[in-house]
Formats: C-alpha cells, sequence, structure tokens
C-alpha cells in the first residue's frame, strides 16, 4: 500500500510540473524585438506573398511589384525588368 502511495505521488508530481511546464516558460520568455516594415520604411507593396531569410540574415519580401530585401536597417527593392528577356 505505501508503495502505491509513492507511485501516486510521484505521478501527481509529475503531472504537475508537465502541466504548469507550459505557463512557466511563457513567463520566461525572451524579448522579441519586432518592427513593422511598410511602404513608408521602403517595402515596394503591402501585401507580402512569401517571406524568406537567407543564410546572411537578410529577409527577403515577395510581392506583386518585386522582391524587397531588408538587411534590419533598410529596405532595397528589386523590380522586375520591362522589355526584351523580361518575364510575363
Amino acid at each position: 500500500m505505501k508503495y502505491e502511495l509513492l507511485n501516486n505521488k510521484t505521478f501527481l508530481f509529475l503531472f504537475f510540473v508537465l502541466l504548469c511546464n507550459p505557463f512557466i516558460n511563457i513567463l520566461r520568455a525572451q524579448d522579441i524585438n519586432f518592427e513593422h516594415l511598410g511602404i513608408q520604411k521602403g517595402l515596394s507593396q503591402l501585401t507580402v506573398n512569401s517571406i524568406y531569410q537567407d543564410q546572411f540574415g537578410m529577409m527577403w519580401f515577395a510581392t506583386r511589384e518585386g522582391i524587397n530585401r531588408y538587411d534590419g536597417y533598410k529596405i532595397t527593392s528589386y523590380y522586375p525588368q520591362k522589355g526584351e528577356g523580361a518575364l510575363p
């Protein structure tokens, strides 16, 4: 009987720890720096279709107007070429 009681206490302890773990992680979450990017900051369009981060940490945003590269300080926009050799 004493052995079963010990198992119940152990089970309750582990259950409590696992139940509270997500809440503990929220309390000690990292500070995340988030910056809103828009047309005012140089983005070619507000609607972003795709986001990619390359191996150098550059963020790439694909819009209908073109591709935008963000280096953490400024946005550089690349637009499609018009005329011969351009994609339709």
